[in-house]
This record gives structure tokens, sequence and C-alpha cells, in this order.
């Protein structure tokens, strides 16, 4: 059985904070209502979703809730069909509502700790405590036309974008 968590806490709630002192032009709450909509009144499955939990798809099932959200009537979505995700929906008002640090240090990170405990995860609360997010100055390098950044460390993928 392969763990569907890695070894490492995620920036991304405590993020949204930077877009906000970069371009002041949002509020913070204001940041979650569209994703807030997609996933309380779903959103349709792309190719590339159904392609790659078909290729995991044998994975999926040793995860119940993970099938439970991601394998509707247990089977993984059409291209097109909407997938509903109401869980994902409350932790997003409650981020919203409380801000980015409740991921890590309030009633959400509760419920992020409870949940990977139960899945196994040596992740506990502290952990999840003593998370912070940070601005870095990206990598970055010219092949051609194109400018290539990245974050200097273990991040995901580069950005591209023509010069």
């Amino acid at each position: 059985m392969i763990p569907p968590f890695g070894g490492s806490i995620p920036p991304a709630p405590a993020s949204p904070r930077f877009c906000i002192s970069w371009s002041g032009k949002q509020s913070w709450e204001s940041l979650f209502k569209r994703p807030i909509e997609h996933a309380r009144n779903g959103f349709p499955v792309t190719s590339s979703q159904k392609f790659w939990q078909g290729v995991e798809e044998k994975n999926l099932k040793d995860w119940p809730d993970i099938q439970r959200i991601f394998m509707p009537n247990g089977k993984i979505p059409e291209v097109g069909e909407k997938l509903v995700q109401p869980q994902l929906a409350n932790s997003l008002e409650m981020l919203a509502t409380n801000g980015g640090r409740d991921f890590y240090e309030g009633q959400l990170a509760e419920r992020v700790a409870a949940g990977l405990k139960a899945m196994g995860s040596p992740l506990i609360a502290s952990d999840l405590a003593r998370c912070r997010a940070r601005e870095e100055t990206p990598q970055s390098g010219q092949p051609g036309t194109w400018l290539r950044e990245m974050a200097p460390r273990a991040m995901p993928g580069p950005s591209m974008m023509p010069r």
C-alpha cells in the first residue's frame, strides 16, 4: 500500500498572504470565493485527471476516504462529469474565515492531524504548528527565448514564461 501523503507539510495554506502583500488588491476572503464555489458545486473532471486516477486506481482503493472523495459511486468519474467536494469547501471556508494559520494551528489543524494519524502518518499536530511559508528568490535560467524559474528547494515544478 502506497501512502497518499509525503513526508512534508504543504505550505500552500500559508502562502496566499504573499500574493496579497504583492498586489494588495484583494482581500484574504476573496481569494477563496471561487475555489469554495467549485468545491461545493462541483467542477468537470479533466482528461488528465481521469488518466492519472486510472494510473493510480489500484492504490486509491487502499484508502477508503480518498476513494469516497475521488471515486464517487465506486468508480473514477468520466471526463466532463462533475466532481463535488463539500468537505473541501468546508475546509476552504474555515481558511477564509480564520486565516491560513488555521491549517497549522486551529480547528482545521486538529482535523488534519487526526486524519494523518488515522492514516498512519508520522506527522503530528506540533509538526503542523511549526510550518511557516517564506518568500525566496527563485532559481532562474533562460534557455533560448524562455525564462525558466523554479523554487530553490524541492517544491512543485518550474514556471516557464516567454521573455
